[in-house]
């Protein structure tokens, strides 16, 4: 019986043979995170790149139209200094009318060139105010469609002045009537 000890405590005191499950089982796991990563990233590349390459084709039709369309638009306003001041088309009575108005559009070499044309600007801009009428102007709606107005315009003679309509909008800053 005693050697039956014996063969106990050898097998007690020998040290325990290296457990290879948890290395391999560590290796695979590795390979696995190593494959999801590489699968993330790929996958962000290919939609970067879809995503990119319409945008490059848009950015590439756009290009004749506006050299910064690859750019975030940001909008840039002129104020058409100093107001315009006008007697209003009425029979009867004196009524006159005060504008201020501002100019936008994204690209500032269009704002220079806006500037360059300022005279024509005004001109028609003089000539579209002085043609309107107190109860023209009176009413919110009124004021929008002279906005409008005025915006389409200008478009168009900036079109034929300089083959450019150069401005995305025109606000009317203030009105005052009397």
């Amino acid at each position: 019986m005693a050697r039956l000890d014996d063969d106990e405590d050898r097998e007690a005191a020998a040290p325990p043979p290296p457990k290879r499950g948890n290395k391999t089982r560590l290796a695979i796991i590795a390979a696995i995170v190593l494959i999801l990563v590489g699968a993330a990233v790929a996958a962000m590349l290919l939609l970067t790149y879809r995503g990119g390459e319409t945008a490059g084709k848009d950015a590439t039709a756009d290009a004749g139209k506006n050299p910064h369309a690859a750019l975030p638009q940001v909008p840039l306003y002129l104020d058409l200094d100093p107001p315009f001041v006008v007697n209003l088309n009425e029979e009867n009575e004196i009524h006159f009318l005060q504008i201020m108005a501002s100019v936008m559009a994204y690209d500032p070499v269009k704002i220079e060139r806006i500037k360059g044309q300022m005279p024509l600007v005004r001109h028609h801009l003089v000539m579209l105010f002085s043609n309107q009428t107190f109860a023209d102007i009176r009413s919110r709606e009124g004021k929008l469609k002279l906005q409008a107005q005025a915006r389409d315009v200008l478009r168009e003679a900036l079109t034929v002045a300089t083959g450019d309509p150069l401005i995305e909008a025109l606000y009317l800053t203030s009105v005052v009537a009397q």
